[in-house]
């Protein structure tokens, strides 16, 4: 038998979704626990559910803190009602809390997922690290060298998903993957690579719900958050839908310009990041605020080559990154920006662009499939190939970013067919389509027999094991190396 934890949310769908699960799984093999701050205390063969409130457990958070090889306060940046380490905007918090306020909010959370962790459970899955509950489980699972996945969904498959692993969003499956086909290139798969990558990446198009069901769920949503650890702010909400008003206005008037390429100017290309967004805070906080990071790479940059930035497609302007954002990246004299309907391929694909540079993301794989240079400055899925650029530093970039400029820099795409055949080997897989499925609520509950087997699978795992490759039989490497 395995125990497995997952985290139940404020959305009252999620509790809905375990207790399904719990009654899906067979008892024999899988328990299934989670902690509430809602639900009273309950327990059978399949589900334990275990309130807050019921915790044998009631250290201080110095106490926790000091326990711990690692900083609670870092835990909570993903927390949109605690902080916004993104815009340095107040009314960006849903919550308007001091900080001995949160510490009286999370410390029960705190005791609930060390204690459940550190002895009940083996395994834990959840999803993006969009909030402070997944963030300290990841955080407290590595400590306790307890496994936990991150169930990363999109990119270039809707038939199942790649295990995120380490508490910074990468996967050690995918670095391990790219390890071995890096060195028996002889078992990569060229053309499975093609069929994967070469067509059109997997969209998410979930019907819209009706209005009175958003808001419904919005409602009990808000209802949760007040009886948990983020409670609403009116005021941050009123302030927040108030600036962004004005902040689209001036936007209109002074930024919204379709800045085109100017014919043989020379440029690198960095494609900005929705704002506040749960990938960037759960995985590389310290780049959340964008501007510092397009303002070093813009002072870093050689003479005569222009710093290309574009918005995120999904970004809302005026919400998240306001005016005072544009207006601070237009004054930078070698930086040309341009608005979200403005397509990423038109930058990348010229040869006037010589590089990009981003935090995460696809658009950094996108870019290397073209053989363009492509510098990291964060924690990526692919970043362990050796084809892609690392600098520890702006000195470092600066240097290696001239021979760029030069010529001289050679691309390895041996190390890029590594890491797309570890991405696709890396993949665990189902029977199920989920592009296919309409609403999001029936895609969560199609995936009872996914999360069912990839639990399943696990229960051989010793603590140091490896996961196996989940490749279709028809599509698995005959080469042995």
């Amino acid at each position: 038998m395995i125990n497995v934890l997952f985290i139940d949310r404020n959305d009252p769908h999620t509790i809905q979704w375990i207790r399904g699960f719990s009654e899906y799984v067979n008892p024999l093999e899988i328990k299934v626990f989670c902690i509430s701050d809602r639900e009273p205390s309950f327990k059978n063969d399949a589900l334990e559910i275990i309130n807050i409130s019921d915790i044998p457990q009631q250290l201080t958070i110095d106490e926790l803190q000091n326990k711990f090889d690692f900083s609670v306060h870092k835990t909570l940046v993903t927390e949109r009602s605690f902080f916004d380490y993104s815009s340095f905007r107040t009314n960006q918090c849903y919550s308007k809390l001091s900080l001995c306020e949160i510490e009286s909010k999370i410390l029960p959370y705190l005791n609930a997922y060390d204690y459940v962790i550190r002895e009940k459970v083996e395994l834990i899955i959840d999803s993006l690290a969009d909030n402070f509950l997944t963030s300290i489980c990841e955080e407290i699972a590595e400590h306790y060298n307890v496994r936990m996945i991150e169930k990363m969904l999109y990119y270039w498959w809707s038939d199942g998903f790649l295990p995120i692993d380490k508490s910074d969003q990468t996967s050690s499956i995918i670095d391990e993957n790219y390890r071995r086909y890096y060195s028996c290139p002889d078992e990569i798969d060229h053309n499975l690579i093609r069929e994967t990558f070469e067509s059109q990446t997997i969209s998410w198009q979930y019907d819209k719900p009706s209005y009175v069901k958003v808001l419904l769920n919005r409602i009990a949503i808000v209802k949760n958050r007040n009886k948990s650890y983020e409670p609403i702010s009116i005021k941050n909400w009123v302030q927040r839908r108030g600036s962004r008003a004005v902040s689209k206005l001036l936007y209109a008037i002074r930024v919204k310009k379709h800045h085109a390429p100017v014919v043989g100017e020379k440029y690198i290309y960095f494609p900005l990041h929705v704002a506040p967004e749960a990938v960037l805070l759960g995985s590389a906080p310290e780049f959340a605020d964008q501007f510092s990071l397009i303002k070093n790479i813009s002072m870093n940059l050689p003479w005569g080559v222009k710093l290309y930035v574009k918005d995120h497609p999904a970004q809302q302007i005026g919400l998240m990154l306001n005016y005072d954002f544009y207006k601070k990246l237009l004054t930078l004299p070698n930086v040309r920006y341009f608005p979200p309907s403005v397509r990423s391929e038109s930058l990348i694909e010229p040869q006037e662009c010589l590089a990009v540079a981003v935090i995460n993301g696809t658009v950094g794989l996108e870019a290397a499939m073209k053989q363009k240079p492509v510098y990291v400055f964060g924690n990526a899925v692919y970043k362990a190939a050796d084809c892609f650029i690392k600098p520890l530093s702006y000195k470092e970039f600066s240097s290696h970013f001239l021979k760029v400029v030069k010529g001289e820099f050679k691309f390895n795409q041996k190390a890029l067919d590594s890491m797309l055949m570890a991405l696709i080997s890396s993949v665990y897989r189902c029977s199920v389509d989920f592009g296919q499925i309409k609403t999001w609520q029936e895609s969560s509950f199609a995936s009872y027999p996914m999360h069912n087997d990839y639990i399943k699978s696990q229960l051989w795992r010793g603590s140091d094991a490896l996961k196996p490759v989940f490749l279709p039989e028809d599509k698995k490497p005959k080469v042995e190396c």
